[in-house]
């Protein structure tokens, strides 16, 4: 006789795993898997202790079919980090795509720490906002 319940809906008591249900009340919440940008990697940097992963990402404007604009995703390689990717606005406007990547390649690294610093919320903001709840 086959059993026609779904081990996920009840969980696997014989093994002392919770089901679905109970294992979302409990775990924390998982980061996605892979990598916070599907542009290419461009550098690992360092800033104020911490290390950050810098792609660079193609911006789409279907209003502008002359240029090819990108903007720089920072992704901290700290897994406990509880801050996600931050992002530039477009910088690098070029007429084509391998113009965009040569011209992000180029920023060296005291460039890229700049850009990051730039995006990222200040000290006092972020204190605040944990202090009061809200983001």
């Amino acid at each position: 006789m086959m059993d026609d319940t779904n081990p996920r809906e009840d969980g696997f008591p014989e093994l002392g795993l919770p089901s679905e249900e109970t294992a979302s009340e409990t775990a924390p919440p998982r980061p996605p898997a892979g990598p916070p940008s599907d542009g290419p990697h461009l550098a690992t940097v360092s800033h104020l202790g911490q290390f950050w992963d810098v792609y660079i990402e193609i911006v789409d404007d279907p209003t502008r079919t002359d240029s090819v604009r990108g903007r720089l995703c920072f992704s901290s390689a700290d897994e406990a980090s509880l801050l996600g990717p931050v992002r530039t606005a477009p910088i690098i406007i070029e007429p084509s795509y391998q113009e965009v990547i040569h011209k992000a390649r180029s920023f060296e690294e005291h460039q890229f720490v700049g850009l990051l610093r730039s995006t990222l919320p200040d000290e006092d903001e972020v204190s605040r906002a944990s202090r009061d709840g809200t983001d």
